[in-house]
């Protein structure tokens, strides 16, 4: 495990975490315990879910990062507090180290790393001073599926209003009146509601998604045009009696009550796991980058091409796609075309365009054109393509009845993954082998 400090001012810090596994083989679910040496506290955590109680905290994976494959890593992070001191988490001593039965695993913190052997010795250089106890153990189904299901809209129609709560609060009010999906969205629900889910937490809607089978031969210019041509393709295609090849992730939503909570990989997941299931061979989506409307001015090609040090995106939900295997195609030129008139956008945005102009619109990705003359607004926004890789292990998700001849398959109202290891492998605690040095079985 990498534990950096990306940045720190008087009372604040943000911290990336990279676990890497380096066993012979895959790592089935996964938490991460440890102690801070001060006061700190976390409070945003992105790509896991985390408990803290005093200096104690768990951090445990989210449903689409759990599996980390031999060689591989997964990224998480989180933004803290501090006041007194704000070292890195340390491992305590201990005389004896255990057997460990897998192994080995990489454990480094900022820029020292421990190397972990075979037979549980860790050998590397001295750690940072603080931490009184560091763990990565693997988890049962009771961690990660505490207390969520996932169901589909026609499942449960009592919730279509909390679910609709949950997709407008997160994007801007002149998305929802893009004409293309008000002629479309009603076969979309009637052709495609297995591809239709919300998750529950306790019973609420906190997250959401859809998408759409299409034929696409896998050739980036067979593409569609973006958001509103692979509706018309999905739908066309369905009633053409066009055998699909794809599935369009169309949208994600999160309610704000579980941002940085890992709900997006979770609709995600589910989506591509019922698209691959039901025998489809790819799984795309046209992007709508969350941080793309500060930059309006700027071509979604050269967006998607700024990346951090690390080499990922700067943008939060490419960066998503890219920790879960995707790729990025090109960009969407038309994905979306919204056009009302003056009046109408006025209130859209709510702010005035006095004048014939190209606008920058809040929550907009590209400038919006409006003609005071013709009294007509124009808005074309630019999306982008990715493809997500076909899952590496599918036989690790319940199978799903794919549809009938002639009507739509019956989605399980549960999310039913299979077996993942027991929470303690070994059998042993994490233990330390001297001041400098930690052991641990997984």
């Amino acid at each position: 495990m990498t534990y950096q400090k990306q940045s720190e001012w008087p009372g604040g810090f943000v911290t990336d975490i990279t676990i890497k596994n380096t066993a012979t083989t895959a790592v089935n679910g996964w938490a991460l315990d440890f102690t801070f040496p001060g006061d700190q506290r976390i409070t945003t955590l992105w790509s896991a879910t985390h408990a803290q109680s005093g200096s104690a905290v768990t951090i445990r994976n989210a449903r689409w990062n759990g599996t980390i494959a031999a060689g591989a890593s997964v990224s998480i992070g989180f933004q803290g507090t501090w006041s007194g001191s704000n070292t890195a988490p340390r491992a305590s001593p201990s005389t004896a180290p255990p057997a460990c039965e897998q192994g080995p695993l990489v454990i480094a913190f900022s820029h020292r790393r421990i190397s972990m052997g075979p037979f549980g010795r860790a050998e590397g250089s001295q750690l940072p001073p603080g931490v009184r106890t560091m763990a990565l153990r693997p988890l049962g189904d009771a961690d990660i599926l505490a207390g969520m299901e996932i169901v589909t809209r026609t499942d449960r129609p009592e919730l279509h209003e909390a679910a609709a709560v949950v997709f407008h609060e997160r994007w801007p009010e002149f998305i929802f009146h893009d004409d293309v999906p008000k002629r479309y969205m009603g076969r979309v629900k009637e052709h495609f509601a297995r591809y239709d889910v919300m998750v529950l937490d306790e019973g609420s809607v906190v997250a959401g998604g859809w998408g759409v089978p299409m034929a696409w031969d896998g050739a980036v210019d067979d593409l569609p045009a973006g958001y509103d041509d692979a509706l018309v393709r999905a739908v066309d295609g369905r009633e053409a009696g066009v055998e699909p090849t794809t599935l369009s992730i169309m949208a994600v939503a999160v309610s704000s009550s579980h941002d940085k909570r890992g709900m997006a990989g979770v609709v995600l997941e589910e989506l591509a796991r019922r698209a691959h299931g039901d025998g489809l061979a790819h799984v795309v989506a046209p992007l709508r980058p969350t941080w793309k409307h500060r930059y309006p001015m700027v071509p979604m090609a050269e967006y998607a091409g700024w990346t951090r040090g690390d080499g990922l995106s700067i943008d939060p939900w490419i960066r998503t796609h890219q920790r879960m295997g995707a790729r990025v195609l090109r960009p969407a030129p038309r994905s979306m075309v919204i056009e009302g008139t003056v009046a109408e956008w006025e209130s859209w945005a709510d702010m005035l365009f006095p004048v014939t102009r190209e606008y920058v619109v809040p929550g907009a990705l590209n400038l919006v054109l409006i003609d005071r003359e013709r009294d007509l607004g124009v808005y074309v926004e630019e999306n982008l393509w990715v493809q997500h890789m076909a899952p590496a292990h599918p036989h690790r998700r319940a199978p799903t009845p794919t549809a009938p001849p002639g009507g739509t398959a019956t989605a399980s109202p549960r999310h039913s993954p299979g077996p993942h290891p027991t929470a303690s492998v070994s059998g042993r605690r994490p233990e330390t082998v001297g001041p400098d040095s930690v052991a641990l079985c997984w």
